[in-house]
């Protein structure tokens, strides 16, 4: 059973050393525009592209 332990640490130390990310929350930017802008792309931030006005 000690050797297993041993190896169930070593596993979880390597597993807590390559954690990519961690998530702490998520969030949403609130955005406006006015009608008149047309062809605009739905996108996570601001991108201007293909956008056009009137």
């Amino acid at each position: 059973m000690l050797r297993c332990s041993k190896v169930a640490a070593a596993i979880q130390h390597e597993n807590y050393d390559q954690v990519p990310t961690v998530t702490l929350g998520q969030f949403q930017i609130p955005t406006a525009c006015r009608k008149s802008l047309t062809r605009r792309l739905a996108a996570t931030g601001p991108l201007f592209w293909n956008v056009k006005r009137g």
